[in-house]
């Protein structure tokens, strides 16, 4: 993060009207804030239930002579104690956990592992359920001519947008890595030296569920407001697809934490099974606006809507009266 001079309560004001609540945002609920836990490593027996299990990766092993079981799982987590995971994973091919033999093939799983937060945090509605970060509130948000009318706010923000399944989302994101690369590709071309550090998240659920992750960083130029500095804030984008529906959420803060929390939010929602025939949710309360065209097709055009609310947040802080500004903290915690 750049350090201003004489000039620096522009940008400090910048960094509470992103990171605090805004006007129009109606608060909902709130709970008790704390660190979001993401891990690769196993977890204890018997604390499966706090953490939402991800699959990371599914590895194919051809046994060779002389492996067994417990070689294996050393090779692969540096604990043999843990073979029984590999013969629950393959149950059709493992009869006999002491009779493997050269040339069989393995699946061997691959788990990430986010902590469960508060249990008071679940918003449910009528065909899906997703869990709020601890410390977050939900309202309307707007942001000039773009916003939300499901906004989470508290570390950052995360808009959500839930609608059915579209073949489009599907087919664009069947290919994650040539849609990895068409996403960079396509910041470069229109956000040239705005953002930058992408990374990118591919897991499926214990159901199957794709999960689609991808975050940058973004860089607010001060230079056409008369100054030399700059500030850095972070964007996370999470797409989940179930069996009828895709949710994406799309988080910004000036924190890096956001990529945790958009992550959560992303693993946790789950597709409610209903009674009869699947029941559409578009046109729910799960929306975000305005949408660019963009030639991923199927997925929310998340660079250009946080692009727009970004530079309207750095319009409205350089607009305030320079004897105003201290003074900001009150105005947007009303």
């Amino acid at each position: 993060m750049g350090i201003l001079g004489r000039k620096g309560r522009s940008v400090c004001a910048l960094v509470l009207v992103i990171g605090t609540g805004m006007s129009l945002l109606l608060p909902v609920m709130a709970v008790q804030a704390a660190d979001t836990e993401y891990m690769t490593e196993r977890i204890e027996a018997g604390q499966e239930e706090e953490y939402i299990r991800l699959i990371q990766e599914c590895t194919e092993y051809e046994v060779r002579p002389g492996d067994c079981l417990w070689n294996i799982a050393e090779e692969f987590w540096d604990d043999g104690s843990l073979y029984g995971d590999i013969v629950m994973y393959n149950q059709e091919s493992i009869a006999d956990p002491d009779m493997i033999y050269p040339g069989m093939r393995l699946e061997i799983e691959n788990n990430v592992y986010v902590k469960r937060q508060s249990p008071y945090g679940k918003i449910f509605m009528w065909r899906y359920v997703f869990y709020m970060p601890d410390g977050s509130t939900a309202g309307v948000s707007d942001f000039g001519e773009n916003g939300a009318n499901f906004c989470l706010s508290g570390n950052g923000r995360i808009a959500c947008l839930v609608q059915d399944k579209t073949d489009e989302a599907v087919s664009t994101t069947s290919d994650w890595k040539a849609c990895t690369k068409r996403l960079e590709e396509y910041a470069e071309e229109n956000y040239k030296g705005k953002m930058d550090e992408f990374s990118f998240e591919h897991y499926q659920s214990v159901k199957g569920e794709d999960l689609y992750l991808y975050s940058c960083r973004y860089q607010i130029d001060f230079s056409e407001y008369g100054y030399n500095d700059s500030l850095y804030a972070y964007l996370c984008v999470g797409m989940k697809m179930t069996e009828h529906i895709q949710a994406e959420f799309v988080g910004f803060d000036i924190d890096e934490g956001i990529k945790d929390s958009v992550r959560y939010v992303t693993a946790s929602f789950e597709e409610e099974p209903g009674i009869g025939e699947y029941i559409s949710v578009n046109g729910s309360n799960m929306s975000i606006w305005e949408e660019q065209e963009w030639e991923l097709d199927g997925m929310f055009n998340s660079l250009a809507w946080v692009d727009d609310c970004l530079t309207y947040l750095a319009d409205k802080a350089m607009e305030t009266p320079e004897d105003k500004k201290e003074t900001m903290t009150s105005k947007y915690y009303k």
